[in-house]
């Protein structure tokens, strides 16, 4: 055969070695990492087909890129590469040094070392590069050589070897269902005879302030469904959540516990596996449990799933669960290319979710809990619903997004305020802004509610409403510059912790009352627990609301303390409020602020006394300082959670994350 001829064969056979090496390569890039993401994030099963293809197809372009300029050079130099094994060599060895520098080094990178440019981590990826260049280099002269000749030679043994090691890797994946499976099918006697008990719905709204609930008095109708559900059941006056935003209130939801206490304070903080949350005491008591939540801090991620059998939330994107992708999202900042690709796979999911737009929405909470709800077949369930309508942004369509504004502007989102009141303040805006703000949020509400009142009807033709504990409250409320800042987090006034709370089960609650007991978030779980068959044992802060259900009119014996209280990081403030007094303790750094409110006279806490002179001001810091010292001998470290760049985008999107 002819130079020519040399150099076209050498170019075929690189082609097809190139399909081969890439395919092989990826495929089993693809298979270690997703074995080790089913055991160390949210991703499931399904991401193993995408990540294969993904992997095989950047493989096979890099094989065949590094082969053309390999093929290139020998041909240049007359010396064209014609044998397979030569090839296999080549390619082989080039995408082993892709594969353990890129990915298991940028697993190392990610998961052990500190921040790039440390010192250590520049001495630890020296070492990295020094190894994998020795492995690569072994690998050429000698490994994959070998391996090849000993799959050609003892093929039986190849095949065993292949077959246990998708039987090990089907094992590995099924693992966590077949454990929850057996535990289910494990449960105690006690647990299956409870599963008479009602039905629970409890359902948060984000951000409902319960003034802008029509039942609790609000001069505009945005909410005829929980009007209703108040008119047929009891509607808590006094409601308190234990934090002024989403990450430690829904914490205390689930644990029966305040934020100093459960740890659920920060943007990388999930719940302790150690703590039992509501869903576990339910699961115990053989009830089916449910999470549906828009809210991307109430996922599977952040420790939320611990004693779910059903959690649906929306998914991050497969693509950037994988190395690959996290790799892309750094080099699209440096080729449009690169950028193009990446645009069109950074919300990919298999199989096919809704739209990102669409799978948060409470119409699809509503679809998921439904179907889910059908295929129990009559087994009593637990359902948490978070819907994040009335948080901003808003994306309210129309008729509701101008159901309170005749005319636009429809602004979508609320200034972001980075402060804390009572040391900072945001920028004003005018009044006619500040009001088409409050339309946009009323407009929200108006929605969520007529979404929440679809489902509630479904439940209703279905025979299973009136057989179900319908709890509705809210995470915190809202701030529309009453204080001097906007959106939540930021101080600890009752525009933010005063929630709204509405009990409806027609078999034991009253219909059409009005309650003036303090109700807490730490007192959802062991009113649960109770109504489900029996009191609650354990460490839990909260009391059962079952005797104020029970009768919603008798009198408060003792005015029950409020704590409040949120943390971010180099600043906290606590709160109590007993009786008609609230006194609030702020710090941002070394700079403190006491703030004393006379409720009584001053129910929008705008006219602080002067606590250094007042007589409620010492046994109230006394109560406080009992409450931090009680709550931090209590306290549990909270699980350190990796919020990566697709958690960071959603989060800056609502406004958490600068």
């Amino acid at each position: 055969m002819n130079h020519a001829g040399k150099i076209v064969k050498g170019l075929f056979v690189m082609v097809m070695q190139a399909l081969i090496v890439g395919i092989v390569l990826g495929s089993a890039t693809a298979v270690v990492e997703v074995l080790g993401l089913l055991h160390g994030s949210t991703a499931g099963p399904t991401i193993l087909i995408p990540a294969v293809v993904f992997y095989s197809a950047a493989w096979t372009i890099l094989a065949l890129g590094w082969g053309a300029l390999v093929w290139l050079v020998a041909s240049v130099a007359g010396r064209p590469i014609e044998e397979p094994i030569d090839w296999t060599r080549w390619l082989a060895s080039f995408l082993l040094f892709i594969t353990l520098l890129l990915i298991v080094g940028g697993h190392v990178n990610r998961e052990w070392l500190p921040a790039r440019g440390d010192p250590r981590s520049i001495a630890a990826n020296i070492g990295i590069l020094i190894l994998v260049t020795a492995i690569t280099i072994w690998s050429f002269r000698r490994g994959i050589e070998v391996a090849v000749d000993g799959m050609r030679r003892h093929p039986r043994t190849t095949m065993l070897i292949a077959a246990a090691a998708v039987l090990g890797c089907t094992v590995w994946v099924n693992a966590h269902s077949w454990h929850a499976a057996l535990t289910r099918a494990g449960q105690s006697q006690d647990a299956a005879l409870s599963r008479s008990g009602p039905n629970v719905l409890l359902i948060t709204i984000d951000a409902l302030r319960p003034d802008h609930v029509t039942a609790y008095g609000y001069n505009r109708p945005t909410t005829p469904t929980l009007d209703k559900l108040a008119s047929e059941g009891v509607r808590f006056a006094n409601a308190y959540a234990t934090s002024c935003w989403t990450r430690a209130s829904v914490a205390s939801i689930f644990t029966s516990l305040f934020p100093s206490t459960h740890g659920v304070n920060g943007i990388g903080s999930g719940l302790s596996p150690s703590l039992t949350t509501l869903p576990e005491v339910m699961q115990s008591r053989g009830y089916a449990t449910g999470v549906f939540s828009a809210n991307s801090f109430i996922s599977p991620l952040f420790g939320y799933s611990q004693g779910v059998d059903r959690f649906y939330a929306k998914r991050p994107s497969m693509f950037n669960e994988l190395m690959l992708g996290h790799i892309m999202r750094i080099a699209r900042k440096y080729s449009k290319l690169t950028d193009y690709m990446f645009r069109d796979l950074e919300d990919f999911q298999f199989p096919p979710q809704p739209s990102s737009r669409l799978a948060d929405r409470a119409p699809r909470l509503n679809d998921a809990f439904l179907e889910w709800q059908q295929s129990l077949g009559g087994r009593p369930f637990f359902a948490y619903f978070h819907y994040m309508e009335a948080h901003s942004p808003w994306e309210t369509a129309d008729p509701f997004k101008r159901k309170f504004a005749m005319q636009g502007p429809y602004p979508h989102q609320i200034p972001i305020f980075e402060g804390l009141e009572p040391f900072d303040k945001a920028a004003s805006v005018a009044m006619e802004q500040r009001q088409a703000f409050i339309d946009q949020y009323d407009g929200a509400i108006a929605s969520v509610d007529h979404d929440l009142g679809q489902m509630l009807e479904e439940l209703k033709r279905r025979g299973v409403l009136d057989n179900t504990v319908l709890i509705i409250t809210a995470d915190h409320g809202e701030e529309f510059y009453d204080h001097g800042g906007w959106g939540h987090g930021k101080s600890l006034y009752n525009t933010l912790v005063h929630i709204p709370l509405i009990v409806r089960y027609p078999a034991l609650v009253p219909a059409g009352m009005v309650s003036t007991h303090v109700a807490r978030h730490i007192d959802l779980l062991p009113t649960i627990a109770e109504l489900a068959g029996k009191p609650v044992q354990g460490a839990f802060e909260g009391h059962s609301l079952l005797p104020i259900l029970r009768d919603p009119a008798t009198p408060e014996p003792t005015p029950t303390p409020i704590y409040t209280e949120v943390f971010h990081e180099s600043s906290y403030a606590r709160a109590i409020q007993e009786g008609q007094y609230k006194l609030i303790e702020a710090h941002n750094f070394d700079q403190e602020r006491w703030l004393l409110f006379d409720l009584a006279q001053d129910a929008g806490e705008q006219h602080p006394l002067d606590p250094s002179t007042h007589a409620a001001t010492p046994h109230l810091k006394q109560r406080l300082a009992e409450f931090r010292d009680r709550a931090k001998s209590k306290a549990v470290s909270a699980e350190a959670v990796t919020v990566d760049a697709d958690m960071k985008s959603r989060l800056k999107s609502l406004g958490y994350v600068n």
